[in-house]
């Protein structure tokens, strides 16, 4: 798509600021995705509501079948543990295609489920599979994914390697917020969901504040936050993010 860079409006006003939430490394990444879809007009502010520690410990010595990862994060748990020198499984079952994607990156055979986790559970059990296979996940993981696994008859480990530890808002991100000019949020998980509603909370919303959520649980997480307006994507994929955030950008005339 060519690149927009006349001032985007909705309702008839400009936007302030575009407040990403996720990690360092995912926030970068989708704001240089902004700036390609929509030019440099958009001021974008980073401002990290979760950062990743990591926990040495050692993996199970069990003849895994097979990984699981639901996260970017998690592939680079997996990475930190096979650099430890734990011997892992190659092959990886993957969440969506971001994930599948630093998998691959990191040399491992991963399939991706293209979906969230009822779909990674739903790819895992028509593999066939008799495990036991290693999901290595974070301390606040969502989704049940082993839990769901072993009710259907596999048997599944989880490997807490990391926790997404709370950071509070930047100076930049609360002036935003307790001003006047509007603030779109592009959420993308139930946990920096519930987080932001807690900072603004804290430090007193005031913004005119537009939540655009990755999926239904994200929108359900931030109903709590009191949004002039609200969107959720049609999928889980930074793809579909960009294309909500255009509807709400851009929006097509008489709508």
């Amino acid at each position: 798509m060519a690149t927009q860079s006349r001032q985007p409006i909705a309702q008839g006003i400009a936007y302030g600021a575009i407040l990403l939430t996720r990690p360092l490394p995912q926030s970068v990444r989708f704001a240089a995705a902004l700036t390609q879809r929509f030019g440099a007009a958009l001021h974008i502010v980073i401002s990290p509501l979760i950062a990743p520690v990591f926990f040495a410990g050692p993996v199970p010595n069990r003849p895994f079948t097979a990984l699981i990862l639901t996260s970017e994060t998690g592939v680079v748990a997996a990475q930190r543990i096979m650099d430890q020198g734990a011997t892992l499984p190659r092959r990886a079952y993957c969440v969506g295609h971001h994930t599948a994607r630093c998998a691959a990156d990191a040399g491992l055979d991963a399939v991706s489920a293209a979906g969230d986790a009822t779909a990674l559970v739903a790819l895992i059990g028509a593999q066939d599979l008799s495990g036991p296979l290693l999901h290595i996940c974070g301390r606040d993981t969502r989704g049940e994914v082993a839990a769901r696994l072993i009710s259907a008859g596999i048997e599944t480990l989880e490997q807490v390697a990391y926790a997404q530890d709370p950071v509070e808002l930047t100076a930049e991100a609360v002036a935003h917020l307790t001003g006047r000019g509007p603030v779109a949020v592009p959420l993308f998980s139930p946990r920096t969901a519930t987080l932001l509603v807690a900072e603004c909370a804290r430090i007193g919303l005031t913004a005119p504040l537009s939540v655009i959520a990755m999926s239904r649980d994200v929108a359900e997480a931030a109903a709590p936050l009191p949004a002039k307006t609200r969107a959720t994507a049609l999928a889980p994929t930074g793809e579909a993010m960009l294309t909500a955030i255009a509807a709400l950008l851009y929006p097509a005339p008489g709508s």
